[in-house]
């Protein structure tokens, strides 16, 4: 591999993991801020969740916005917005007006959702956009090899960051952030300005009945473990161990998405099957929670749970999409799915988070929703339905 693959390798790389590193770096911090301004739970569930509100809507948001502007200017505006927002947010720690210092870290962290969401998508586009198609399948693996690692290592880099101070988590940021800034010159240097192809005149909406238990996985099993590891992460008091409490279950979901990859099962039949056994394990897992969470082993223990789960059904609900969904909305699916998930990613420790304080009030009502997701799954994909799709 010559230094100009490396090169173009590395800004892809950087793309992928930059909306991902965005929350996964954080979470270990948060304690320290929330313990140094003396703020409360809710508040520092916030500092996470507006990152991934921000960044979800930016994802829809940066597709018309390409069209109207051009790709590159888009990325460059954005990434000036994330780099603004780091440098922000570690700002906060020099002044001595806890209330000033959570604003200044609550814009910071808007501003570098709206960069990062801008930037997530740019990895796989542009990989099949500057490769060849009998490259394609290598280079996919290699992004999500590295947006698996950003998941895991994330954490653990957040708790060594901390042992520091918090701040130092926004220059590390501000890092990636620059190099991504960077990437966008390099790879986009010779990128037509005029926008890319014209939206589709397809609507998505005809495919909503397949479409919904996708995007309701795809919600769900993030809202869940990523609420799950916001109560691990406030009820751990060590900085290290927490770290590793909370890269743990996300190592897990690396590990089973790479062994769903390398498996055969890749029928739409062995793809339902695979999403009903994993609503299945979700929804005893939540009854499990729901009634024994205040005991932190038996936390992570459900954590790494959902996490093996998440593993499996979050890339068989993409495969799902070959099935369900025609190849000209394909492309505005896949970008609903991923607003989706971050949103799930940003409501997980907001709602996680207020229930924590009166938890046996709210339980039936997370039991409830995760059996909405099986009707869902179990209810909506019929076979005769599928055939009907593939055939259209």
């Amino acid at each position: 591999m010559n230094m100009q693959e490396g090169l173009t390798k590395i800004g892809l790389a950087t793309f992928t993991m930059i909306m991902v590193i965005g929350n996964g770096l954080f979470i270990p911090i948060m304690p320290a801020i929330q313990e140094e301004l003396a703020l409360t739970s809710n508040q520092t569930s916030l500092l996470l969740s507006v990152f991934s509100y921000a960044g979800a809507l930016m994802i829809l948001v940066s597709g018309w916005l390409s069209e109207k502007c051009g790709r590159k200017f888009v990325l460059i505006a954005s990434l000036s917005g994330l780099v603004l927002g780091c440098v922000l947010a570690s700002l906060a720690g020099f002044t001595t007006d806890s209330t000033k210092a959570y604003d200044m870290i609550l814009g910071g962290r808007i501003l570098q959702g709206i960069g990062a969401g801008a930037t997530a998508p740019m990895g796989m586009i542009l990989a099949s956009e500057r490769y060849p198609k009998e490259q394609q399948a290598k280079v996919f693996s290699f992004l999500e090899i590295v947006n698996g690692l950003s998941k895991t290592a994330g954490p653990i880099l957040g708790g060594l960051i901390v042992a520091y101070h918090w701040q130092a988590g926004f220059v590390w940021y501000l890092a990636i952030a620059l190099v991504a800034l960077a990437a966008t010159f390099s790879l986009l240097g010779r990128q037509r300005e005029e926008g890319q192809n014209s939206p589709t005149e397809k609507k998505l909406l005809p495919y909503f009945r397949e479409f919904l238990p996708v995007l309701s996985i795809g919600f769900y099993v993030m809202f869940f473990l990523y609420g799950l590891l916001f109560v691990i992460s406030s009820i751990v008091e060590d900085s290290f161990i927490r770290s590793l409490f909370i890269s743990l279950p996300l190592a897990i979901l690396v590990l089973m998405s790479y062994l769903y990859g390398r498996s055969s099962l890749q029928t739409f039949s062995q793809i339902q099957l695979l999403l009903k056994v994993g609503v299945l394990v979700l929804l005893i897992v939540t009854v499990f929670v729901s009634f024994f969470y205040i005991h932190t082993s038996l936390l992570i223990v459900s954590a790494c749970v959902v996490g093996a789960v998440s593993g499996v059904m979050l890339p068989t609900s993409t495969s799902a999409l070959v099935f369900l969904i025609p190849e000209a909305v394909r492309e505005k699916a896949i970008s609903w799915l991923s607003m989706i998930r971050f949103i799930g990613v940003a409501s997980g420790p907001i709602l996680f988070s207020a229930w924590m304080a009166n938890w046996t009030t709210y339980r039936f009502v997370f039991i409830c929703g995760t059996a909405i997701i099986g009707f869902l799954v179990f209810i909506l994909w019929k076979e005769k339905g599928v055939k009907k799709i593939e055939m259209s």
